[in-house]
């Protein structure tokens, strides 16, 4: 992925099903990002820091097994959409943090946890995000 460094004309991303990344520090290259979905990516940890990311509005996280951390989120800048499904090794804890982000609107959350979809979904409401 190397060679979409620096690519200032994409604004789109999707990555699906690519068992071999272990990486997505790309991201943060890539300024002019508005959408981006990450499905089944199992060799992700952690999401890399989105502050430069100006133009980023909607992320969508997919059954990504090996996802536990997402707090950069909180700082992506212009973030207003939030979808994860099926995130299983995130908490109630991580989720929050994230809702933190002022630009926020809506947010969709689900671990896989009925407890903890519940929590989550109290979390959400207790913001005023749409769901």
């Amino acid at each position: 992925m190397n060679h979409l460094k620096g690519n200032k004309k994409l604004n789109v991303l999707e990555l699906n099903k690519i068992s071999k990344i272990d990486s997505i520090d790309i991201l943060k290259e890539l300024p002019n990002l508005s959408y981006v979905k990450l499905n089944q990516l199992g060799k992700i940890e952690r999401l890399p820091s989105l502050m430069n990311n100006k133009m980023l509005e909607h992320i969508v996280l997919d059954n990504m097994k090996g996802l536990k951390d997402v707090s950069e989120l909180e700082f992506a800048p212009n973030l207003k959409h939030i979808e994860m499904y099926q995130m299983k090794l995130l908490e109630v804890d991580d989720i929050a943090s994230i809702l933190n982000n002022k630009n926020l609107i809506n947010a969709k959350c689900f671990t896989g946890g009925i407890k903890k979809d519940r929590a989550i979904r109290a979390l959400i409401k207790e913001k005023n995000l749409d769901f």
